[in-house]
């Protein structure tokens, strides 16, 4: 058998570096949209390592990523293109939201918070973390997990902690 163990998410360390990664369809090549959406994400996001890539799809379309990644975790934000929206506008969204993400002085994004909470209290140990947000679906997944795997979450600011069952695989 093997166990769960525990995480201890905390402090994220120095940053090493933010990157953007741009994809569109090849149709939208000749509009730089990939290009766009780099620029836009560059102007909420200083010293962005950016990349991008046309490639043949089946419907014409467009995402972006962006990454902040430090010594002790890595955060993420994406979006996708919309026909009628600009890419500057899409790579800005991203920017906030990874800026708000950074800015939050959190390991964990509100995202991976609400899916981590499970894992830390089937975990062996005292699982700790920060997060962003708490969220409706963070609050709501304390919330179960204490119902139903007898377990307590603290919180102190942004700072989470859980003594998990020590559940084995």
């Amino acid at each position: 058998m093997k166990n769960l163990n525990s995480v201890s998410f905390v402090e994220k360390g120095e940053l090493r570096e933010i990157s953007g990664f741009s994809i569109a369809s090849k149709e939208l090549q000749k509009a730089r949209v990939a290009e766009r959406q780099i620029a836009g994400l560059e102007s909420v996001l200083e010293k962005i390592n950016g990349s991008y890539q046309y490639v043949d799809t089946l419907s014409i379309g467009t995402s972006l990523l962006a990454i902040a990644e430090y010594e002790n975790c890595i955060l993420g934000k994406d979006g996708l293109g919309e026909k009628g929206k600009r890419a500057e506008d899409v790579g800005r969204e991203v920017g906030l939201e990874l800026k708000k993400s950074i800015e939050s002085n959190a390991c964990l994004d509100k995202f991976m918070a609400d899916q981590i909470l499970i894992f830390a209290a089937l975990a062996r140990g005292s699982s700790e973390f920060t997060i962003e947000e708490f969220t409706d679906h963070v609050n709501t997944n304390m919330i179960t997990c204490e119902k139903l795997l007898n377990v307590k979450f603290e919180k102190e600011g942004n700072k989470v902690k859980v003594d998990g069952i020590g559940f084995s695989l």
